[in-house]
This record gives structure tokens, C-alpha cells and sequence, in this order.
């Protein structure tokens, strides 16, 4: 995982409530794909 994706999910985990969780969970767990 390179820095910027470090970045933005750790963005992202500050304002959890302003975004929708399963999207949080989604770039959290990359390897925890639908397909």
C-alpha cells in the first residue's frame, strides 16, 4: 500500500460519519472484494 492510499484512508477513518461505512471498510480491506 503506498503512502497516498495510507493518507486517504487515514482521512477517511477521521471523518468515518461523513462516509459511507462499507466504502471505509472497502478500502480498508482491499483484498475483501464483491467480485
Amino acid at each position: 500500500m503506498d503512502s497516498t492510499t495510507q493518507q486517504a484512508v487515514a482521512a477517511i477513518n477521521e471523518k468515518e460519519s461523513m462516509v459511507d461505512p462499507f466504502l471505509v471498510e472497502a478500502l480498508q480491506n482491499p483484498r475483501h472484494r464483491l467480485t
